[in-house]
């Protein structure tokens, strides 16, 4: 049988200003740790893939709901692994709902393209209004200490955003073969803030690093980054997180324990 077709469910609510997970459902590969409180009433969730990675022929699907008030911080426990993909590619659908005065950070860290990798990721965020969700994602352009510099097939990832049924932003990413807009670089950044306050950079003055921050005029908040190395990129960007949690009056979080 080629591939598998993996689902998480997990909604998320609040009582008495705590948040918890109220429904949940996971099959094979995917699989989560209990909540861990990290203050302020906030819960963060790490979502595991106990096995080697995204396979040829793997479909994924996950949907996460924040209801009213709940608050939660969601990670990848580890990099997202594409394997060798020769005949069959692997898709991932990730949809997110977020209800009024409710917020969701989701940071899913890495995603690795092994040679002949092909992979597509959809991305569908639904907010209500004074609803408050954040995302950042890294990708490299194959594994890079051995040398396999841009051997993937294809790697996209595409974000759209609705507030109360109207879209607010829409975003792709697309890394082919041979890709020259990098310029060299091998590690690519990109972050979205419905947030009304978006992050400011912690550091942009590195020659081997290129990042923005911006806002589109109906306030959405935005961060698109180029590295040649993917720990200083990933240091930058904690710190640029940190900072801004911080700004958020967020109890701080060791990024660190929690995700590789």
């Amino acid at each position: 049988m080629l591939g598998r077709t993996a689902k998480l469910e997990l909604v998320f609510s609040e009582r008495e200003g705590k948040t918890f997970i109220s429904q949940q459902f996971t099959s094979s590969p995917f699989k989560i740790w209990r909540p861990f409180e990290i203050g302020d009433g906030r819960v963060l969730v790490q979502i595991i893939n106990v096995s080697p990675g995204v396979m040829a022929g793997d479909s994924y699907e996950m949907t996460i709901v924040i209801e009213k008030n709940a608050k939660v911080v969601v990670v990848n426990q580890s990099a997202t692994k594409l394997h060798l993909m020769p005949n069959h590619g692997a898709t991932q659908n990730i949809k997110i709902q977020v209800a009024s005065h409710a917020e969701l950070e989701y940071y899913p860290g890495l995603t690795i393209p092994f040679p002949q990798a092909c992979f597509e990721q959809h991305v569908s965020v639904s907010l209500a209004a004074h609803a408050k969700f954040a995302m950042l994602e890294r990708y490299t352009v194959g594994r890079v200490e051995r040398g396999e510099i841009h051997q993937y097939q294809r790697v996209a990832s595409q974000v759209h955003i609705m507030r109360e049924g109207k879209a607010i932003y829409a975003d792709g990413l697309e890394l082919n073969k041979g890709v020259g807009l990098l310029d060299e670089h091998s590690y690519v950044a990109n972050g979205v803030w419905c947030w009304g306050e978006y992050p400011k950079l912690a550091s942009s003055t590195s020659r081997n690093m290129i990042l923005v921050v911006g806002q589109t005029t109906n306030g959405v908040g935005y961060l698109r980054g180029l590295a040649q190395d993917g720990l200083e990129l990933k240091t930058c960007l904690d710190e640029t997180i940190r900072t801004w949690r911080k700004e958020q009056g967020m109890n701080e979080v060791v990024f660190s324990r929690f995700m590789s």
